[in-house]
């Protein structure tokens, strides 16, 4: 019995939890863009558990504030509007003027929108720094290569993330992720807040990083 753990716990490999840090950007009409930067690295139990192993991530998500905006009413109470003016007629010429009057007040009322063009995330270049100064680059930042970045619209449920693995990682030294980007508010919109070390108006370029993680054997 004692041989058959022994054997399963040589081959057994643990990932530690990975380790995160959160960016936040706020804009000054209700955005809100949050950028998380991990790494994390495999921890192994025996000999036969396999090479040391480096994973990095970043994932930018974006929630926008719902903002008043001229549109045409719509639902039950523009339905109940068009019948009573049908109905004032009867009433003469008068009544039936003040409905319409009404009518069109109601239907350009301003009606709760989101916005039409979200935060744009440009210049996106996800790497691991490795302990001699190389950069591994994450699978987006690979395919574009060349093109400075990817970019990707910060829509509702838009994914613009980007991860990699390195598999052999080097034990016992330190990794970290960085992301670079520029983040640009919708139009219209400012940054109120950004973190540290951020430059430029209305878009932002900044450098953000992960806590460091290390592969043991």
């Amino acid at each position: 019995m004692v041989g058959v753990l022994s054997a399963l716990l040589a081959l057994c490999v643990v990932a530690a939890p990975a380790q995160a840090t959160r960016y936040q950007f706020t804009g000054d009409k209700g955005t809100s863009c949050t950028v998380d930067v991990t790494a994390n690295a495999s921890t192994t139990i025996g000999v036969l558990s396999g090479t040391p192993r480096v994973g990095f991530g970043s994932n930018p998500v974006c929630h926008y504030a719902a903002s008043a905006a001229p549109g045409p009413a719509g639902g039950t109470a523009a339905a109940t509007a068009r019948k009573a003016c049908k109905a004032s007629k009867k009433k003469g010429k008068r009544a039936y003027r003040s409905c319409v009057k009404k009518k069109r007040k109601l239907g350009t009322r301003a009606v709760p929108t989101v916005v039409n063009v979200p935060a744009l995330l440009d210049l996106a270049k996800l790497d691991l720094l490795t302990p001699f100064g190389v950069k591994v680059p994450g699978a987006e930042t690979l395919a574009s290569l060349g093109l400075g970045g990817y970019t990707c619209l910060l829509g509702i449920g838009a994914n613009c993330s980007d991860i990699g693995q390195l598999e052999p990682a080097i034990p016992y030294l330190g990794y970290s992720s960085e992301f670079s980007i520029r983040l640009a508010p919708p139009p219209g919109e400012h940054w109120a807040s950004a973190p540290a070390g951020c430059s430029g108006a209305p878009a932002v370029s900044c450098v953000l990083t992960s806590p460091t993680v290390v592969p043991t054997l």
